[in-house]
């Protein structure tokens, strides 16, 4: 009896970290390449992730001005981040986690890991990712697309959801691009 018990034991333990693993595996990249801006009021980015419905899932990156407190400084800065992810509430410790100094010009990879805020796997299912730019004042640029995860992962996009003149002129984002690992 006690053997029988070991064996279902072992096999229940195998099955299962298979079956994390192969969920933990599923990754997005999200690549861009970012241009400096030498102006006053720009260069402020952030990439999230949302569900269908529109709720936060993830904030992947933010240039750091903004999250700590450039929001209220500037109401014009990536304003539909600031308006999704209710940031006046967050703690030192997740603005840390999700922010970082505005970067050098360059091509930038992002990564999803497929997980929630709490680090949790997401389940399988459509997911929307953004991708916002303030460029320069009241400039922005917001790329938008769609991730479906599951035994066929795939990605539509990311297009051009909204934009001023201006910031698609200024090339602070360019050559967007996501993809399923």
């Amino acid at each position: 009896m006690n053997l029988k018990l070991f064996f279902i034991l072992a096999f229940l333990f195998i099955f299962t970290n298979i079956f994390s693993e192969n969920i933990q595996q599923k990754k997005v990249l999200i690549s861009f390449k970012y241009e400096k801006q030498f102006k006053l009021a720009s260069n402020q980015f952030a990439i999230w992730i949302e569900n269908e419905n529109g709720e936060l899932i993830k904030n992947i990156f933010v240039t750091r001005f903004t999250v700590v407190d450039g929001y209220s400084k500037r109401k014009e800065a990536l304003s539909t981040w600031v308006e999704r992810s209710n940031v006046k509430n967050y703690s030192k410790e997740k603005i840390d986690s999700i922010s970082g100094a505005t970067p050098k010009s360059s091509f930038l990879t992002y990564l999803w890991d497929c997980t929630d805020q709490n680090e949790n796997p997401v389940s399988d299912g459509t997911y929307r990712f953004f991708v916002e730019g303030s460029t320069h004042w009241k400039d922005k640029i917001l790329f938008s697309g769609t991730v479906t995860l599951g035994e066929h992962s795939y990605i539509v996009g990311p297009f051009i959801e909204d934009f001023t003149r201006e910031a698609l002129n200024s090339k602070m984002i360019t050559d967007l691009s996501a993809e399923v690992k």
